[in-house]
């Protein structure tokens, strides 16, 4: 499907190789959520969580954008985002009727 693809870089951080950008795909999946750090424009970081229907399908995705500094690891911040998305996915999951709970924590690690 992405055969003979380019990848163009927006910022010095944009993944530009298929390769790249599946191992960022792998983490976030793993993570339950998406991190950017000036990934498509400097200055910029943001969280996205998805949001699953009634089948267990992602049909959306939420998303919050602000200064790089606030999403970055070791953020105070950060943690609190993760947190706020996570609920905010799940209720917006759930009025889609998925009953499924969050398997996974921000760390990485699975949930009880």
């Amino acid at each position: 499907l992405f055969a003979g693809a380019t990848l163009g870089a927006v910022t010095a951080k944009t993944p530009t190789s298929l390769l790249d950008l599946m191992a960022q795909l792998r983490q976030d999946r793993a993570l339950g959520l998406a991190w950017s750090q000036s990934n498509f424009e400097a200055g910029l970081g943001s969280c996205a969580v998805p949001v699953f229907d009634h089948t267990g399908r992602p049909v959306a995705g939420l998303n919050v954008t602000g200064h790089e500094s606030h999403f970055a690891p070791g953020s105070p911040r950060r943690a609190r985002i993760s947190e706020a998305m996570i609920r905010a996915g799940e209720d917006l999951s759930r009025s889609l009727g998925h009953g499924g709970a969050r398997t996974r924590r921000p760390d990485g690690g699975t949930a009880p």
